[in-house]
């Protein structure tokens, strides 16, 4: 057999969520099937890292800190081994295993040695292919519980659209709770909470698949609505029971500078539905005013029914800029006084919306966040798509460091 390495080892508190990557390559004419089995007094998860086409990998110049930015494939897919234990090495490349460790809170300290001997399939037969040991030392430490907000947007039309289910269904609440759980068990800690379609990355013109909590009718003829609440009260009570601290509720207005309303969707008297709000009401509206008039006090006594009212927050639009002054500064002047003292968390990179009072609470993205750190008490950041060049994000083609340094900049910023 080959010869037994002993691998650097790691340092986890208990509870704690311990990854790691074993990095295997087969010697020439020993590539194919190979089966890996497990020991040690842990619960371990192996999972193979498979390649992924992709086309574009970066779309700017770079800052250098890049695995590569040329098309190809890059290692992404997390997939479980074929039969629970094989996996294959092709010829002249490495394979990736990623494993995790969940280390249990009530763990005793001490170093836990993780094996993995693995074998090789030859000829319809098992034969040894080699083993390794990595020990893993549990802390007399237990870490504190999360403080810091984790906010990612959680898209529950986009679960309905690819799994081709109604929106609300049985099968559609059992996905969304399902992709929720996984979310906590991730660490994000708020849960964005579509009150209607998420007026969010959509082409103007165009549209998301319905997919709105709020039941909805509205009369022509005396222009009053009726709200029917059940689905979002079953919706928070998911995600209290789920562990989520705080939800977003629905953006206000449409993306960038809150020109448009959302798509709002409400049953006439006859039962048919008709979108009474979307790209073709402007947002100042009289018809939005008088509906958000009508809904915000029934919704605000909803929330306090289910004991969430103080860890809810709202949102106007997502980074307005200088062009949307205009109908951005109307529509927080339409909600503010509706939204019963609730401050809005605003995705905002130009920091005059901020000097002007129209963001209470702006979150930059971190490649903006020089002008607001330290003149912003309790500030958020972000990252997305745009945050390319020398601050920290999580597209594909970048070494995970660039995404980790994020806890430190946290720090550093006060965030």
């Amino acid at each position: 057999e080959p010869e037994i390495p002993v691998l650097p080892g790691g340092v986890a508190a208990r509870g704690e969520i311990y990854s790691f990557q074993l990095a295997l390559a087969a010697e020439p004419g020993e590539a194919g099937w190979y089966r890996v089995e497990l020991s040690g007094a842990l619960n371990m998860r192996v999972r193979t890292v498979d390649s992924v086409p992709v086309h574009l990998a970066a779309d700017r110049p770079g800052d250098g800190n890049w695995l590569r930015t040329a098309p190809g494939l890059y290692p992404d897919l997390l997939n479980p081994p074929a039969g629970g234990d094989r996996f294959r090495i092709l010829p002249r490349q490495w394979r990736m295993l990623w494993v995790t460790v969940r280390v249990p809170e009530t763990c005793a300290p001490g170093t836990y040695p993780l094996g993995f001997r693995f074998s090789r399939e030859s000829g319809g037969e098992w034969i040894p292919g080699g083993e390794c040991s990595f020990p893993l030392e549990v802390a007399d430490l237990k870490l504190p519980p999360q403080k810091l907000t984790r906010y990612e947007w959680f898209h529950a039309d986009c679960l309905a659209a690819y799994y081709q289910v109604e929106a609300w269904s049985e099968a559609h609440w059992e996905i969304v709770e399902s992709f929720a759980r996984n979310a906590v068990r991730h660490g994000i800690t708020a849960l964005y909470t579509p009150l209607w379609t998420p007026p969010l990355d959509t082409e103007v013109g165009g549209e998301r698949p319905s997919c709105q909590l709020l039941e909805i009718s509205f009369d022509p003829e005396t222009g009053t609505y009726r709200f029917g609440f059940d689905r979002l009260r079953r919706f928070l009570e998911m995600g209290r029971s789920l562990g989520f601290c705080e939800f977003g509720m629905s953006h206000l207005f449409t993306q960038w500078g809150a020109c448009f309303t959302p798509k709002i969707v409400c049953t006439l008297p006859d039962g048919s539905e008709v979108k009474r709000f979307g790209w073709h009401v402007a947002s100042d509206d009289s018809a939005y005013g008088e509906f958000l008039a009508a809904l915000m006090p029934r919704l605000f006594a909803v929330l306090r029914e289910c004991g969430v009212e103080e860890c809810c927050f709202f949102s106007v639009s997502d980074e307005p800029s200088e062009a949307h002054l205009g109908s951005y500064s109307k529509a927080v002047e339409l909600v503010t006084p509706l939204l019963e003292g609730h401050p809005t968390v605003e995705a905002l990179s130009d920091f005059s919306f901020f000097e002007r009072g129209l963001v209470k609470h702006p979150v930059p993205a971190n490649n903006h966040i020089e002008p607001f750190a330290g003149k912003v008490e309790n500030l958020w950041s972000y990252y997305c798509c745009g945050q390319q060049e020398l601050v920290p994000n999580r597209l594909i083609a970048m070494p995970s460091a660039r995404n980790r340094i994020m806890g430190a900049l946290c720090y550093v910023y006060d965030l």
